[in-house]
């Protein structure tokens, strides 16, 4: 499964979570199954590659579409291994990250019946570690993963956190401090798009 997900376009991904959501509802992907994407995913195993790391944690998001239990048992792990040093080195791992963190949003209730959503405060290490990503990683141009990555992060953000505005205002402004000290320290920079143009 691991080797399906490298390289999937977008609709052969989106066709692959329809049938691991299946599997882990018939109980086809057993609890075994699941340790060990978690084992892959965190490095556990000997001989895991970033590769099957970050395929292994997008099948773990998949089958959270069964059982969100999946996720919000292992939160502190998501933290630590995908949004510490591991997700600062490598932004598709963070990214890959927030999307798992999203399945733990509650969706909007289609009837008016009330539905508490899930909503950590936001003091939350989740917020502190994206924030802290967004921000070290922003000048980092040639990776093309930042913006994806930053999407997500703020999607998880306001998926899952009290104020949401008032976390993502600080982001903005370590961002501009960040700017502004860069843009004091070289007046004119040559951005990698200035250069391709």
């Amino acid at each position: 499964l691991s080797a399906l997900i490298t390289g999937a376009t977008l609709g052969e991904r989106t066709s692959m979570e329809e049938i691991i959501t299946q599997f882990v509802t018939s109980g086809d992907i057993t609890k075994q199954c699941m340790t060990l994407l978690w084992e892959r995913f965190t490095k556990t195993l000997s001989d895991t590659t970033d590769d099957e790391a970050r395929s292994a944690l997008v099948l773990l998001a998949m089958c959270a579409n069964s059982e969100a239990s999946i996720i919000s048992s292992n939160i502190s792990v998501l933290i630590n291994s995908g949004l510490g040093e591991r997700g600062e080195q490598d932004l598709a791992l963070a990214k890959e990250t927030c999307t798992a963190l999203l399945k733990l949003a509650v969706p909007k209730p289609k009837t008016d019946a009330p539905t508490a959503p899930y909503r950590l405060d936001r003091n939350h290490e989740i917020f502190e570690r994206l924030g802290k990503i967004l921000v070290k990683c922003l000048t980092v141009l040639q990776d093309r993963q930042y913006s994806p990555m930053a999407v997500e992060a703020v999607s998880t953000i306001y998926a899952l956190a009290e104020h949401p505005d008032l976390i993502c205002g600080e982001i903005i402004k370590e961002m501009s401090k960040v700017m502004l000290d860069l843009h004091n320290e070289d007046p004119e920079p040559e951005s990698e798009c200035t250069q391709s143009q």
